[in-house]
């Protein structure tokens, strides 16, 4: 690279970039033809990433930012003007994990619409629509929504973007929108705007959003038009194993925590499923197993197969996944957060969620408007192991509604441990009931597919 040699990609997310040699490789990112960064480059060295795209030099022509956390900074406008500049080669922009504001929305429109923009592929994957939090909850009573599934509706303001998809100097031929909570009103502004110019856009991807029958049906009925040029629409909504999430608890497994490990400020209550971290010292006895981190413990139970529990917890911070057995329990880096033996989620206060594995990382905002509401409700998470599929899914828990927040797709070679770390406050793992045999609907069989070809639409019944 410092030859001046155009590589074909450079990935910042796999390793990890101290803050004073970051700014270089940056610089470098203009002799590859496709960069992968995280949130904090943009945000330190913002203008060198403007620099490299507004070069006539570079030679960048994918760009991909991955979301890791949100400290209140949405994706930068400046990022978004560069591409209307006449030297900016950029065809591909690929942003997830980001909240994205009312203003955005309207500049990206206006950047679609530019006859100077080279953009074919834009890839919002995970990203939302930005609210103003408001903390006015803990000065005077408020009244808000409190459901994850009463914002749905709110979460993407679509129809500012697909503005920019009906005039005829749009080159966008990709347009992927997977995990964004559209709903059907979102689906009925991009039918809209495929019947206004449908001659550009070839691939559609709605996957894992909350379209309902009728939003599937209006962009299906587009299809039918011959002037339509979509090739591939994925409305996949699934998953990549096909399971009813109420059929969960087919394989639900009681799990208890394993004293054996847990760190000496963690205290084991309720018949060893509470944990609770403590101030003082506990007076467990020497074990090799016991983690010396503070607030870090693993389940008693192996996992393999396919394995469904339950946690639920009251304050942010906390870690929840999985470790093989051999997670390192001692020394200065023995931090679940930071082991390559672990899949984690990580709460982000009221900001959003994390999930993590190694040095990667995939960052899920929220769009909770009232930050007190929001912090006071216990959370709740189900999690689904399937070991030979190699999937690990974490579902966000409502009442009676189970709604998919992430997959990690791995090789599990042996069994894992339910593994936790809890900074303040009590986890508990509240005891599911099993579904029994005879209780499954005989259409029920879980599958692996990893088809995305052509039309991918699979209906949620099961019959």
């Amino acid at each position: 690279m410092m030859s001046g040699e155009v590589i074909e990609e450079l990935d910042l997310t796999r390793c990890y970039t101290p803050p004073f040699g970051t700014e270089r490789f940056l610089r470098l990112i203009m002799n590859c033809r496709k960069a992968v960064l995280k949130s904090g480059h943009v945000e330190r060295h913002l203008q060198v990433l403007l620099s490299v795209l507004q070069s006539a030099n570079s030679s960048l022509q994918e760009l991909c930012l991955h979301g890791l956390y949100n400290t209140g900074g949405d994706l930068p406008n400046d990022l978004f003007f560069v591409l209307e500049s006449p030297q900016c080669r950029l065809q591909t922009l690929r942003v997830s994990g980001f909240s994205m504001n009312l203003r955005q929305c309207n500049t990206l429109a206006t950047i679609l619409q530019s006859k100077l923009s080279n953009l074919t592929t834009l890839d919002l994957t995970n990203c939302i629509y930005s609210y103003n939090q408001d903390y006015s909850g803990y000065y005077s009573k408020h009244e808000t929504k409190e459901k994850y599934e009463d914002f749905i509706d709110d979460l993407t303001p679509l129809t500012l973007i697909c503005a920019g998809l009906i005039g005829p100097l749009c080159k966008l031929k990709e347009f992927r929108l997977a995990c964004c909570g559209i709903t059907a009103e979102g689906c009925a502004s991009l039918a809209s705007a495929l019947k206004s110019n449908p001659s550009h856009l070839r691939e559609l991807d709605l996957s894992y959003n909350h379209p309902g029958e009728s939003g599937m049906m209006v962009l299906l009925e587009r299809l039918k038009d011959p002037k339509c040029r979509l090739e591939i629409l994925d409305l996949d909504q699934n998953e990549e194993h096909w399971v009813r999430p109420q059929l969960l608890n087919k394989y639900a497994c009681n799990l208890t925590f394993d004293i054996n490990t847990a760190n000496e400020h963690l205290i084991l209550s309720e018949c060893g499923r509470q944990v609770t971290l403590t101030t003082e010292k506990q007076t467990y006895p020497d074990h090799p197993d016991r983690f010396e981190r503070r607030g870090q413990v693993l389940c008693r139970e192996a996992l393999s197969g396919r394995c469904y529990w339950e946690v639920e917890w009251t304050a942010c911070g906390v870690n929840i996944g999985v470790a093989f057995k051999n997670v390192k329990r001692k020394g200065w880096d023995a931090e679940i957060l930071r082991s390559d033996e672990t899949w984690l989620f990580y709460d982000y206060s009221s900001w959003g969620f994390s999930f993590q594995h190694r040095h990667q990382a995939v960052f899920l905002p929220l769009p909770f408007i009232d930050v007190k509401a929001f912090l006071a409700r216990p959370r709740r998470l189900g999690i689904f192991l399937d070991s030979t599929a190699g999937i690990l899914c974490f579902y966000w828990l409502s009442d009676d509604t189970r709604t998919l927040f992430h997959t990690f797709h791995s090789t599990f070679t042996e069994p894992v441990y339910p593994v936790f770390s809890i900074p303040v406050g009590s986890l508990n793992l509240p005891a599911v009931e099993k579904l029994e045999m005879d209780d499954v609907p005989l259409g029920f069989t879980p599958e692996v597919s990893r088809e995305r070809i052509g039309i991918s639409y699979r209906p949620m019944s099961c019959d």
